[in-house]
């Protein structure tokens, strides 16, 4: 098997672990560690993210509280509402590592390359919040390796300031 091409060096830069309370969960991070709870970032749905579901249009929102350990971001993600990975992933494994996240200059291109591999895109959108020219500020693509791998392959990538691919 040839491996997978154009994971930007295959540097590891997020985990994210899907939860089930999202401000419970980050209060007991915040006092383990001893580390401030960071503001709290709402999803917005379809509108915004275009977001699809295995295909279909969705209204995927998420509750996510985010920190930075060294150069690995760690996020906990609480899903709001059906039809998303996130919500699937809580139903079937509880609070758990859902995905670990690759930065990638072409999401397509690499997604087509894990397709070939047989994980196809399970979700997809944009990220909440746009430049000021109205253009999309990046995207995120989550490939369906959860069985095989054990956890979800999430590529973000992010988009210069005319709202083009970097």
């Amino acid at each position: 098997m040839e491996p997978i091409q154009g994971l930007g060096g295959r540097v590891l830069v997020q985990v994210c672990l899907v939860v089930d309370d999202a401000d419970t969960y980050a209060k007991r991070y915040s006092e383990l560690l001893g580390i401030p709870i960071p503001e709290v970032h709402i999803t917005d749905g379809y509108s915004e993210t275009e977001a699809t579901y295995y295909g279909e249009p969705t209204e995927a929102r998420a509750r996510i509280y985010h920190w930075h350990f060294g150069n690995v971001g760690f996020e906990l993600l609480q899903p709001l509402g059906p039809n998303s990975v996130w919500q699937d992933w809580l139903d079937e494994h509880g609070p758990s590592v859902h995905h670990v996240a690759f930065r990638v200059t072409d999401s397509h291109g690499v997604a087509r390359e894990f397709a070939r591999h047989g994980y196809p895109v399970s979700q997809q959108g944009f990220y909440t919040g746009r430049l000021p020219n109205g253009g999309h500020t990046g995207m995120y693509t989550y490939l369906d390796t959860g069985k095989a791998l054990g956890t979800t392959f999430e590529l973000l990538e992010s988009f210069d300031t005319d709202g083009e691919v970097r």
